[in-house]
């Protein structure tokens, strides 16, 4: 659980950078695949 959570900060991280540079259509799907990508972190059924 500890490397899954690590995973999900360094995410996160990626995510807010990638959030501020980008911006337009881009960044909308990059969001999608951000919400998909964190649902799938939180589950706790699956694994990596």
């Amino acid at each position: 659980m500890k490397v899954v959570s690590c995973v999900r900060r360094e995410l996160l991280s990626i995510v807010d950078l990638y959030g501020r540079t980008s911006r337009g259509p881009e960044r909308r799907w990059f969001t999608l695949w951000q919400m998909s990508a964190v649902r799938v972190c939180l589950s706790p059924t699956r694994e990596l």
